[in-house]
């Protein structure tokens, strides 16, 4: 039960994360503040001291709610279920460096549909912001193994929605890359073909971007929406 508060007053909740379902606006955004009424009297319950990965604001570099490093805010104006983008820790292997894969151990067709689970003649992948746990799923029913099922494995944090980046998400955590932490130098998987032998990556050494055959061994980094 709720004590009786005078009308609007502020308080911190810093308790289990599953209450903070409670504080917040549709489309996954923190709120300011949610008022609550209990007969005569409202309680203004605010989000605005919390942690980043207790559900409050985010900036670039704190740590998300998957214990990962966020590195990309989506603009407030945009409609959207998530609203930030974690990285999973340089720590993330157990201690090791980012993994190296092929980019799937189907190497020579494209992605099969998720709607169908069929083969299409032209890639369903996208390279746009947000199409990366899409793109993943799509990979998961195509791979047995490859760059998606190690992204998708990953578990920090206690969440299971890590994914492998768009081509977007990827440039996005390159141009961050200072403020999430170790990145060795070399190509990394984005989860986006671009034809059905050829993926696309991108060298964390220079930010270039290459179609890159999917026999290749380039690294892998999870990250999550939020």
């Amino acid at each position: 039960m709720f004590k009786a508060f005078s009308r609007s007053t502020s308080i911190r909740i810093v308790t289990a994360t599953s209450l903070i379902g409670l504080f917040l606006l549709s489309g996954g955004v923190p709120a300011q503040a949610v008022d609550v009424t209990m007969g005569s009297t409202t309680v203004s319950i605010t989000t605005d001291n919390l942690m980043c990965e207790e559900g409050g604001k985010c900036l670039i570099g704190d740590t998300g709610p998957g214990g990962g490093v966020v590195f990309y805010i989506l603009d407030s104006t945009v409609k959207s279920r998530w609203h930030y983008l974690e990285a999973a820790p340089d720590s993330w292997n157990h201690g090791k460096a980012d993994p190296g894969s092929l980019w799937c151990s189907n190497n020579n067709v494209f992605v099969k549909a998720l709607n169908t689970g069929t083969t299409p003649t032209t890639s369903n992948t996208s390279a746009l912001m947000g199409a990366g746990a899409k793109n993943t799923l799509g990979m998961l029913g195509t791979c047995a193994t490859g760059a998606a099922n190690l992204a998708a494995a990953y578990t920090g944090g206690g969440k299971s929605d890590w994914y492998l980046p768009s081509q977007v998400e990827l440039n996005q955590m390159f141009k961050n890359r200072a403020a999430i932490g170790v990145f060795v130098s070399g190509a990394y998987w984005s989860s986006t073909e671009v034809a059905a032998n050829y993926g696309r990556s991108e060298g964390f050494n220079n930010g270039v971007q290459s179609f890159t055959t999917k026999t290749t061994c380039a690294h892998v980094r999870p990250i999550r929406a939020f």
